[in-house]
């Protein structure tokens, strides 16, 4: 009976509500036992978003109860509740500063470590934008979410706040305390005699550092891999170019490539220290040698073959040898110098240096 007369109530009051009157209106000519069932419905909604966090924080809830009470009293008692719980979330009860406060807040919350200083203008920015998205389609979908996030980053720059902060950092830096210069001859022009296969690869690489050389290729705990190759380019004293290739096998250097450009002036030098390097006891064939690859050298000593390296442990299953070629390059100029490592049968590495 009292659905009924509901029905009843609201023929005339329909009528007026579709022309001119407010749902106010309507509810206040509803009998009062439908006043309250309208009420009782109202005040769940209220408590349902309110206990709905995600619903809560994007919408004013005063509002989605007043909107589910004013589909109510329009619509009559026929429709589901769900349904009109559903449609009451309008976009008119968006809680647009609410929303903005909160994306705002979460974003501090992921890159106030990140971006430092450049952190607030960012998610200001970051939480209006997030704001109006939702105004134009308030959706939930995880996906949904995700695309806002990707654009909303994209147009509030966040890569500049990020380049900004590293720049900063980078430059904040303590500066690392130069290399302890080589032992021995020091960093001459020379690097054959300052540098040798028998050392460990990180001697070789503090002393081409202390001299002035940079690494190219700088892969993190390089010389701790089964297999290393490292380069190191500038110019050492009294060259115009220097380029050092380090090859290592399970911490074990096979070869050294050098590439060396100096100035014709150092001609002399450069064929004296050459033939000085290469002692009486090298010329030696060492244990096992063939005689077909007997040591050899020109009268200066600046072009030999098979030479044994006096680094290489006399235990070594692979015997080194060097080979030191000094001649034109194919320009015609004088200077060029090859330098070569071989193991048994096969090559390991070759160098050359050349003065133009």
């Amino acid at each position: 009976m009292p659905v009924l007369l509901w029905l009843v109530a609201l023929l005339l009051p329909l009528h007026a509500a579709r022309a001119d009157d407010t749902a106010a209106e309507v509810f206040r000519q509803l009998p009062e036992e439908i006043q309250n069932r309208i009420l009782d419905e109202t005040s769940k909604a209220r408590q349902e978003c309110s206990m709905a966090s995600l619903r809560r924080a994007h919408y004013d809830c005063n509002c989605v109860a007043e909107a589910f009470k004013q589909a109510r009293t329009l619509g009559g008692p026929q429709p589901p509740y769900h349904e009109l719980y559903s449609g009451a979330f309008e976009k008119r009860c968006i809680d647009r500063e609410a929303v903005t406060k909160l994306y705002e807040s979460q974003c501090m919350q992921q890159n106030s470590v990140k971006l430092q200083a450049g952190a607030r203008d960012y998610c200001a920015c970051y939480g209006e934008k997030t704001a109006e998205r939702f105004l134009d389609k308030p959706y939930f979908s995880n996906e949904y979410r995700g695309l806002v996030h990707r654009e909303v980053s994209k147009a509030c720059d966040w890569n500049r706040y990020l380049a900004a902060v590293l720049a900063r950092q980078e430059k904040q830096k303590p500066q690392a305390a130069p290399p302890a210069a080589p032992s021995g001859v020091g960093a001459t022009p020379y690097p054959w005699e300052w540098l040798s296969l028998g050392m460990p690869p990180e001697e070789v690489e503090r002393n081409l550092l202390a001299a002035g050389l940079k690494v190219r290729f700088n892969r993190k705990h390089c010389f701790d891999r089964k297999y290393c190759d490292r380069e190191y380019i500038g110019a050492l004293p009294g060259t115009k170019y220097t380029r050092i290739r380090l090859t290592v096998r399970k911490r074990w250097i096979t070869g050294l490539n050098m590439e060396i450009s100096y100035p014709p002036s150092a001609r002399a030098e450069v064929e004296k220290r050459l033939g000085s390097s290469i002692s009486d006891a090298m010329l030696k064939p060492a244990e096992g040698q063939s005689e077909a690859k007997a040591p050899y050298c020109n009268a200066k000593r600046t072009t030999c073959y098979n030479i044994p390296d006096p680094t290489t442990p006399a235990e070594s299953p692979r015997m080194l040898y060097r080979h030191f070629g000094l001649g034109k390059d194919k320009a015609g100029r004088w200077g060029r110098l090859s330098y070569r490592i071989n193991a048994a049968a096969y090559l390991l590495s070759e160098l050359g240096l050349t003065a133009q």
